[in-house]
């Protein structure tokens, strides 16, 4: 037994089993806004690019080099709040204060740890992060 869907499709085009429909073929000419987020994507891209190419320049790269910076990224993420853009720089700029404050005053083995402790302190008092909505 045929579909509706299907029979409607067959009667249309005067054949059984085909359809007049013709696919549709986009590009960044056709779309603007599609050619300005691929403008927006590669210049974050060489951003980010390039920064890493400072860090490595700055800092010896080893096999488990990268596990601080994982902590922090998503230690950041998730006390801005998860898909709060505002949130994250808001809390990418306490947690760079707060580590500073804490390497200046008790020493700089200590600011790793503030991170962690932030996150805590942030998560019991709102869990959704300082800037993050209640539902999803």
């Amino acid at each position: 037994m045929a579909t509706p869907s299907a029979d409607a499709a067959s009667a249309s085009s005067g054949k059984a089993g085909t359809s007049n429909l013709q696919p549709q073929t986009f590009s960044a000419q056709s779309r603007p806004d599609v050619a300005v987020l691929v403008v927006i994507f590669t210049a974050a891209i060489l951003a980010t690019s390039i920064s890493g190419i400072f860090y490595i320049v700055a800092v010896p790269l080893e096999p488990y080099s990268g596990l601080p910076l994982v902590i922090k990224a998503l230690t950041i993420i998730i006390l801005g709040g998860v898909g709060s853009l505002p949130g994250a720089l808001i809390a990418g700029a306490i947690l760079g204060l707060a580590e500073t404050f804490t390497a200046l005053v008790i020493g700089s083995i200590w600011a790793p740890v503030v991170a962690i402790a932030v996150l805590f302190a942030v998560l019991v008092v709102r869990p959704t992060g300082l800037m993050g909505k209640e539902t999803l």
